[in-house]
């Protein structure tokens, strides 16, 4: 029977696997916010017209 401790995970790794996956959810965050503003801005004027639809 193996030990408890041999089946730790390293607290490096744990650290690493963290830092990549903020790295990736701020990369996702990133392009989806880009990709809102060419959007945005592609359909500008239906958004003039939702606003005054709103008022």
């Amino acid at each position: 029977m193996e030990k408890k401790e041999d089946k730790k995970i390293p607290p490096a790794l744990l650290k690493v696997a963290f830092e990549m996956v903020s790295f990736i959810d701020s990369m996702d965050r990133q392009k989806a916010n880009e990709e809102k503003m060419l959007k945005d801005l592609n359909n500008k004027s239906i958004i003039n017209v939702e606003k005054i639809n709103k008022r």
